[in-house]
């Protein structure tokens, strides 16, 4: 602890402060700005391209329209700070921390971000396509229109983020976190969500076409209008889940769970239902065309009409009601 102390002192006794006309001109000798104090600094549309930042303190600073290509603000403490239209493209944001930070139209496209603290940040039309956001905090982050499309965002936590028509075509979130989130008009087309937890998040008109959500778990989710077509979706979890105008056409749900969702208008035209739970579900105007049912589970199921429980029975499903 008293080493823990001393650390803290020294470095807090020899940091510097700075003017942005300072800045520029020790960037340009090729100084570094390792922990660095530039709290509220002004360094709007500055070419910081390649400069070192790290551990540096830039709480409240302004980085708005900034050119950061290649820039290194590993560990940097950036809360509050403002990086609207700036360029962090290949930049270096390892556990760099961005709590509350503004990041709209912010390019951090190929960046290095493990472990980055985005937490309540604003991300309105952010381009993160191609970015290493593995173990990121994004909770209670906000944006319209952001692209994570390509990223690597594997546990990540999402818990409580609102971030509508966003696009995480193609990326991957293995284990990531986003329980009680908000994500409408999504897309997450081929991308790798294998044991996402999703419970109790809204997904209204999300597009998971050919995405792999092999264990993902979607307790007491709300799927309006989404499209899993393709999808496979083994073992994964849909307990007491709202399904309204879902599409599952040729996707797989083999020993998936559905106990006590509500099903409404939803398609299994061609679907995997093999071993799957289906207990105490309610069903309306469900489609079952073709889906495989062989041992799928239906006791207590309700609104199943005469013709579905005897198509049902006849197909190889086991504790059809009467």
């Amino acid at each position: 602890m008293q080493d823990d102390l001393k650390t803290f002192r020294y470095r807090y006794i020899f940091m510097t402060l700075f003017t942005r006309e300072e800045i520029l001109k020790q960037l340009a000798q090729g100084k570094s700005f390792h922990q660095a104090e530039l709290s509220k600094i002004n360094l709007e549309s500055a070419n910081l391209d390649q400069a070192q930042f790290t551990e540096a303190y830039l709480r409240g600073a302004n980085l708005s329209q900034a050119s950061c290509r290649e820039t290194d603000f590993s560990r940097a403490i950036l809360r509050f700070a403002l990086l609207s239209e700036a360029n962090l493209t290949r930049a270096n944001l390892t556990k760099a921390e961005l709590n509350s930070a503004y990041l709209k139209r912010t390019n951090i496209r190929e960046a290095a971000a493990t472990k980055v603290k985005l937490y309540g940040a604003n991300l309105d039309f952010l381009e993160a396509s191609s970015t290493i956001l593995t173990e990121a905090d994004l909770r209670n982050v906000v944006g319209t229109s952001s692209n994570f499309s390509s990223a690597n965002l594997e546990k990540v936590n999402l818990t409580n983020a609102n971030l509508d028509h966003a696009n995480f075509s193609n990326a991957i979130l293995r284990k990531a976190i986003a329980i009680k989130a908000n994500f409408p008009h999504t897309i997450w087309q081929r991308s790798n969500l294998e044991k996402i937890n999703f419970s109790y998040s809204s997904l209204a008109e999300a597009d998971f076409r050919e995405a792999s959500l092999v264990d993902a778990n979607f307790t007491g989710a709300n799927l309006t209008l989404v499209n899993f077509q393709e999808a496979e979706l083994l073992e994964t979890n849909f307990k007491n889940a709202n399904l309204e105008k879902v599409d599952f056409t040729d996707s797989s749900l083999l020993t998936a769970n559905l106990e006590g969702a509500t099903l409404t208008q939803v398609d299994f035209t061609r679907t995997i239902l093999q071993d799957a739970n289906l207990e105490n579900t309610i069903w309306q105007e469900v489609n079952l065309v073709d889906c495989n049912v062989d041992n799928a589970v239906f006791t207590n199921a309700e609104g199943l009409t005469s013709e579905q429980k005897q198509w049902l029975k006849k197909n190889g499903a086991l504790n059809v009601p009467r």
